[in-house]
């Protein structure tokens, strides 16, 4: 019992393979963003300043961008630092704010308290 597709089946099951394609590709960040070819990109960061159980929420990654003004900002995101911190009220969380930038305002962020963030992304 050999069952084939045939015209519009043929076409239909094509068209959904290379929508899926395009949905798989765009996912994982080609489709997105504000990248220049020619220009290498750098992770910098900066503790969000939130405390443990205390309320503290910290500094957003908007309101924190404000502080780059003069740098140009390809992504940003808020996220947890990686390491062990000691669980004590009133400690900072490890949460960090993080932006990519251009490796030419690699400076620029340093200047204003922005580290470079070791294997990023």
């Amino acid at each position: 019992m050999d069952k084939q597709l045939k015209g519009p089946q043929l076409r239909l099951c094509s068209i959904v393979a290379i929508f899926a394609g395009l949905v798989v590709g765009c996912a994982n960040g080609h489709c997105r963003g504000n990248r220049h070819a020619d220009e290498k990109h750098v992770y910098v960061y900066k503790p969000d300043g939130s405390k443990q159980c205390s309320g503290v929420k910290g500094a957003s990654v908007e309101s924190m961008a404000t502080e780059l003004s003069s740098v140009q900002i390809y992504s940003e995101e808020n996220r947890f630092d990686g390491n062990v911190h000691a669980q004590v009220c009133g400690f900072p969380t490890g949460r960090i704010n993080v932006y990519e930038i251009g490796v030419s305002d690699l400076a620029k962020a340093q200047n204003l308290g922005f580290q470079i963030l070791k294997g990023a992304k």
